[in-house]
Formats: C-alpha cells, sequence, structure tokens
C-alpha cells in the first residue's frame, strides 16, 4: 500500500523525471499559448485590417482614378463639342469662301444714292433692270444705244416688239432695233423692249449699264446691281434666286453640258440667262 509518504516521494521522482508537469506550469503554458494565439490573431486581424485599408485607399483610388476619367470624358466632350462647333463653322465658311459671287456681293461698298443702278428711270431697281444690264454684257465705251421706242412714235408696246422680232438676226446696214451695239437683233434687244414697256415720250437709257465706268458691262456691275436691289428691296432674292444666277456664273463659258445652255451655240453666256428668265 502506498502511503502518503511513498505518494509524496514517487511525486517528486516523477517531477525529477518530468512525467507530470505542475498545475502551474500547465496554466502558464496554456496563458502562453493564448497570449500567443491572441498575438496572432492580432497580427491576423492588423492585416486584415491594412488590407481593407488598402482596398478602400485603391476603392478611392479607383473612384479617384474614375472620377479623372470621367472629367476628362467631359473634358474631352466639350473639346469635341468645340471642334464640332468650329468645323461647322469652317464648314459654312467653305459654303461662302471669300471669292464667291455671294460673298462679292456682300462686300461690294453700296452708294447714298443708288438711282445710278435705276436703268431705265422708273424710280426703282427690279427685274427690268437686271435685264437691261444683262442685255448689254461686254463692251460699252463704243455703244451709243438706240432708243428703246424704235418706231418713234413716243410709247414703248407691241409695235416695238413686233418690229424687234421682225429683223431679228445679224445686221445689215442700220439697225433701229438693235439696241446693245451688238451688230444683231436677238433676245438682248427683246428684253431691253420689254424693260421699258409702257414708258412714253422720249424714252432712252436713264443710266449706263457700265456702273463701275469700266467701259465693260461685267459681273462686277450685274453684283453692284443686286446689292444695290438688295439694299432697298429685302425681298428680292423672292423674285430673283441668287443661287440661279451665281450657278450660271459659275458655269459662264465653254460649258456645253450645262443645264443653263439654253441657246444651243455651246456656250453659258448673258443670252442664255435672259432665256433662263424668260422661260
Amino acid at each position: 500500500m502506498i502511503t502518503k509518504a511513498y505518494a509524496s516521494i514517487l511525486v517528486i521522482m516523477l517531477l525529477t523525471i518530468g512525467l507530470i508537469v505542475p498545475a502551474s506550469y500547465v496554466l502558464t503554458t496554456d496563458e502562453s499559448f493564448l497570449f500567443h494565439e491572441n498575438n496572432h490573431l492580432n497580427t491576423i486581424d492588423d492585416v486584415l485590417q491594412t488590407d481593407s485599408s488598402v482596398g478602400t485607399n485603391e476603392e478611392d483610388g479607383t473612384a479617384s482614378n474614375k472620377q479623372d476619367s470621367a472629367n476628362n470624358h467631359d473634358t474631352c466632350q466639350s473639346s469635341n463639342k468645340q471642334t464640332s462647333t468650329q468645323k461647322q463653322e469652317e464648314a459654312d465658311d467653305e459654303k461662302t469662301p471669300e471669292n464667291s459671287w455671294r460673298a462679292q456681293m456682300n462686300a461690294i461698298e453700296l452708294q447714298e444714292d443708288f438711282h445710278y443702278c435705276d436703268l431705265n428711270g422708273d424710280d426703282v431697281i427690279d427685274a427690268d433692270d437686271l435685264y437691261i444690264l444683262i442685255a448689254f454684257w461686254g463692251p460699252f465705251c463704243d455703244c451709243d444705244p438706240n432708243s428703246p421706242d424704235v418706231n418713234d412714235d413716243d410709247v414703248v408696246n407691241v409695235n416695238d416688239l413686233l418690229m424687234g422680232l421682225a429683223e431679228w438676226g445679224p445686221c445689215n446696214g442700220e439697225c433701229p432695233c438693235d439696241l446693245n451695239c451688238d451688230e444683231t437683233v436677238n433676245i438682248c434687244d427683246i428684253k431691253i423692249i420689254c424693260a421699258f414697256w409702257g414708258a412714253e415720250g422720249d424714252v432712252y437709257l436713264v443710266n449706263s449699264p457700265d456702273l463701275n465706268g469700266d467701259c465693260v458691262v461685267n459681273v462686277v456691275d450685274l453684283l453692284t446691281l443686286l446689292a444695290e436691289w438688295g439694299s432697298m428691296n429685302p425681298d428680292y432674292d423672292d423674285e430673283i434666286d441668287l443661287d440661279e444666277i451665281f450657278a450660271m456664273l459659275d458655269d459662264w463659258g465653254d460649258t456645253p453640258d450645262s443645264k443653263y445652255e439654253l441657246t444651243n451655240d455651246g456656250i453659258v453666256n448673258h443670252e442664255d440667262m435672259l432665256t433662263f428668265y424668260d422661260e
């Protein structure tokens, strides 16, 4: 029977050889383990918090980058809109270049007295003056125009028109119906007679169709008349289609395939313009 004394000796021996671990040691070891585990958990928690912080920063950075990207996109869109607007303005400018007929017409310095463009003396600039000017197209200095009252009865009417039609063609000798000095009677002369239709008394060309006095009636005079006409009558474009006139001027000359070549002579000139407006 193991007595208390032997038990004490046995315990001492077991403690000596390490087979029995003291309770205090065990508790200490457990506390140490728990301490280390707790530190480990704290370390893991710190790592997680750090990762979370990094993730948050990354998200913030991503959000910031997205915002910057959005701002850049807005800036690009704004820039694109400005570029688009600029392109549109440039396109508009290209439609009306500085050397276009309309731009040249708009650039003409108008005179205070527009009556110099009133060629038939009816106190208005209208299609009749336009037709007279076109009828005199070409050299003018040596021209002494005949009166539209070709039969000299103090009135321009159907009798003068019939005389013009009767003399149609090249002139032989005296040619009272050749009103524009081109030695032929054609649509130009008929248009001049019509422009003075109803005029009575001493009928004559009131102002020279050579509006700038350079001895030739040409596009400069035409644009001047249109500019003066427009200054006094903003709605003139409804009566005379400027785009048609400018398109005709673009085809002026040896362009037999042009739709404005109406007189079958292979060229677009003032006769085609008058024929166009006579149809």
